[in-house]
């Protein structure tokens, strides 16, 4: 994917705002994966983050210790912002404002995709993230009957792979439940 592709899809998902705290104006694209360390322009790899490399979420995800919070906070074990050149972002998840406390895959066409394994650090909870909540558990549930996509099915997964599987589903249901 080309940089301006990719550029217009993180906006689209992110929506001008902080993808991890959600109060601030986005100011700038970060790789979670370096590009110094082969960190592609796709938008599993790309958040949209407040402030600069020494501010702001920006800030904070670059160097955690300068924030007072652990070096790896940031990092595949905490919040999935800051991954190693090894790491697959499509199998790391983040702590996305998105659903305050709860840990989300993103996808290489903007989606957002929830952990059912991993707990973001706590946050207050909102009527917005409690409504979104009662999705969410419909969502796993519907993981748990085989519907939708595991952390395990974003490893070696190619957008036209998403495309076709969410087809697939999509058919599947509607052979079962009608139009």
């Amino acid at each position: 994917m080309n940089e301006a592709t990719c550029r217009r899809i993180v906006s689209q998902r992110s929506r001008g705002i902080c993808e991890r705290c959600g109060r601030a104006r986005a100011d700038g694209k970060h790789h979670r994966v370096k590009r110094g360390q082969l960190g592609k322009w796709d938008p599993s790899n790309i958040v949209d983050l407040c402030g600069t490399g020494t501010t702001g979420c920006h800030g904070f995800v670059e160097n955690p210790s300068a924030f007072g919070a652990a070096p790896d906070a940031a990092g595949s074990d905490g919040e999935g912002w800051a991954l190693r050149s090894y790491e697959d972002p499509r199998a790391i998840s983040v702590a996305h404002q998105m659903l305050p406390g709860m840990m989300m895959f993103l996808d290489d066409e903007g989606g957002l995709i929830t952990d059912p394994v991993r707990d973001a650090p706590p946050t207050a909870p909102t009527a917005k993230s409690q409504e979104l909540q009662r999705i969410i558990e419909a969502q796993a549930q519907l993981r748990a009957d085989g519907w939708g996509p595991t952390p395990e099915d974003f490893r070696d997964v190619t957008a036209a792979d998403l495309a076709e599987q969410r087809e697939t589903e999509r058919a599947l249901y509607i052979e079962e439940h009608g139009p």
